[in-house]
């Protein structure tokens, strides 16, 4: 017989307060039972003692057997329309699973509908989606228990179609200047491995200097030929494991840290966490989640460490009496006219409307930037390979004429 273990327990009471408690149970889906039969919807399970009491209990991400990616885009935009249309969210999801065509895909999906029918909530049951993040797992909760899910589901929708079309918009902007990089390369190695040490007898049987493109192509071959071919190597053989590496949580952080540090970039990042952070509060304080706990979970959308500390410092400040429009102007991630939009919303006891709106606002000026920088980069990238490509050219074709005055003389 399996014993009886202590857990310690928060969960959405019926009335959306926050509830925290220990109960006995076999282990976190008896006690997931046993909170859910009180009219409880559980959102961080940890138990007491034992070797698995190291922190928040979730489902395995990889369990279930839900391999591949999940078009979460186009998951949730479905989601929400048969939500709009009535259907329970148990219907919903196992249509949309048997309506995949992909076979991954709709594992994931069925693997969701499975965990919902044996009594898991809806935000228990989407945790075992890697792709899905803790606050959005918050957000799901909040949903059901104030009955908002089409709300949030369609709110969801709209935030991954923005940053699929935003992925969409750079791969796209970037993908000519590439092909011209990758000619380019190909090329220089041409050239270097070959044209260059065929043109060098010529100049060197006729006792004259090997022009500056001959002997840089030249010194640029051998380099490839030795020791470069082993540094090709090796790079490629720590690309795996780099890759490895940054899709761990530290990975992902320490990429995402070292663009912050990038001009431009830096301000594009901090720009769309904002606009997450609010629109997640917005949708957390609407359906009922307190200040304090909705600051928390939605201190998760931050994409780096320091953006996640001075979320957290701002909280600490407002539960200490401190209005939170001044709490996030203090971390110094927020422009000025958002801050103001937020104390007039706090004032006015508009806040979450408020934080919606600046949201909005802040996502459609990261968009409306983005899409004039790509209009700008795609084709200054374009002409800068295009010089370099021609003045290679220029710089061969100036090399092969100097041969014809050799057999003049």
């Amino acid at each position: 017989m399996s014993a009886i273990e202590r857990i310690h327990f928060k969960a959405y009471r019926p009335d959306g307060e926050v509830e925290t408690g220990t109960l006995d149970a076999v282990d976190e889906a008896d006690a997931t039972r046993q909170l859910r039969l009180t009219g409880r919807t559980p959102f961080e399970l940890r138990r007491v003692s034992g070797a698995a009491a190291a922190g928040p209990v979730r489902p395995e991400r990889a369990g279930g057997g839900l391999g591949g990616r999940l078009d979460l885009a186009r998951f949730f935009a479905e989601l929400s329309v048969m939500l709009d249309a009535g259907f329970t969210i148990d219907v919903a999801i196992r249509a949309i699973a048997d309506a995949e065509t992909e076979r991954l895909p709709r594992a994931r999906a069925a693997g969701v509908h499975a965990r919902l029918t044996e009594g898991q909530s809806v935000a228990e049951a989407f945790s075992v989606v890697p792709e899905i993040t803790d606050d959005v797992v918050a957000l799901l909760a909040s949903g059901e228990t104030s009955g908002r899910l089409d709300v949030v589901t369609r709110t969801l929708a709209d935030s991954y179609t923005r940053r699929a079309a935003r992925r969409r918009e750079v791969t796209e902007a970037l993908l000519y200047p590439a092909f011209l990089l990758l000619v380019m390369v190909f090329a220089f190695l041409l050239l270097s491995l070959y044209l260059a040490p065929a043109l060098q007898p010529v100049f060197a049987n006729a006792g004259i200097a090997s022009p500056l493109v001959i002997r840089v192509l030249l010194g640029f071959g051998a380099f490839v030929a030795g020791p470069g071919l082993l540094i090709l190597v090796g790079a490629l053989a720590l690309t795996v494991p780099l890759l490895l590496w940054m899709r761990t949580p530290r990975g992902r952080d320490a990429a995402m840290a070292a663009l912050a540090r990038v001009p431009g970039i830096a301000a594009a990042i901090r720009a769309g966490v904002n606009a997450r952070y609010l629109t997640t509060m917005s949708l957390l304080l609407g359906n009922g989640v307190p200040m304090l706990e909705a600051m928390r979970l939605a201190a998760a959308t931050a994409v780096t460490t320091a953006q996640r500390a001075g979320l957290l410092a701002a909280r600490t400040e407002v539960s200490e009496g401190a209005p939170f429009w001044r709490a996030v102007d203090a971390t110094g991630q927020f422009p000025g006219p958002v801050t103001a939009l937020l104390r007039l919303g706090e004032e006015s006891n508009m806040l979450a409307a408020m934080m919606g709106r600046a949201g909005s606002t802040i996502d459609g000026l990261l968009q409306r930037r983005m899409t004039r920088l790509l209009t700008f980069l795609t084709p200054a990238i374009t002409l800068a390979l295009g010089a370099l490509v021609g003045g290679l050219v220029v710089s061969v074709m100036s090399a092969l004429l100097s041969i014809n005055e050799i057999a003049i003389r």
